[in-house]
């Protein structure tokens, strides 16, 4: 099976295989990979700061923090939650290790990850774009080069 090449309509080069996209492999799995990178944070973000969906209104403020003794839970239930949080002490213990800087930008964008919108910043971040796009970037490839090695990502 031979190679196709074609031009889109901006000129671009794209490079086919038989009904194969062009699309090379490595810009797909990064793109898996911040994905992930973002999930993670997210989830990091509410369990670090103890966030949890309340089922059913009307539930009383005395019984919000109530934990369950996990009697009625499924094996597979309270091993998802033990895991879930040894990940998540985990995520925390790398993001602690970090430099104060990429800390904060990292926070910052977990932030902005659960909301949807990125409308948290920090006095501590540059009020420079650029400059905190860069720093941004740093704290994120970082992380996720910790993260790869510790086996999460």
């Amino acid at each position: 099976m031979g190679f196709d090449s074609r031009t889109d309509e901006g000129g671009n080069l794209a490079v086919t295989r038989g009904d194969k996209s062009g699309t090379r492999k490595g810009d797909a799995m990064t793109e898996q990979i911040r994905y992930m990178l973002d999930d993670l944070l997210s989830q990091w973000h509410q369990w670090a700061k103890g966030f949890k969906i309340v089922g059913k209104h009307g539930t009383a403020p005395m019984f919000n923090n109530l934990v369950s003794s996990h009697q009625w839970d499924t094996e597979n239930d309270v091993t998802d939650g033990y895991l879930h949080h040894s990940q998540m002490e985990t995520v925390d213990f790398h993001i602690s290790e970090l430099i104060p800087l990429h800390r904060t930008a990292i926070g910052i964008n977990a932030r902005n990850l659960v909301t949807g919108y990125s409308v948290w910043t920090s006095a501590r971040l540059p009020t420079d774009l650029e400059q905190r796009v860069v720093i941004l970037r740093d704290a994120r490839n970082i992380l996720q080069k910790r993260l790869t090695d510790a086996g999460i990502l």
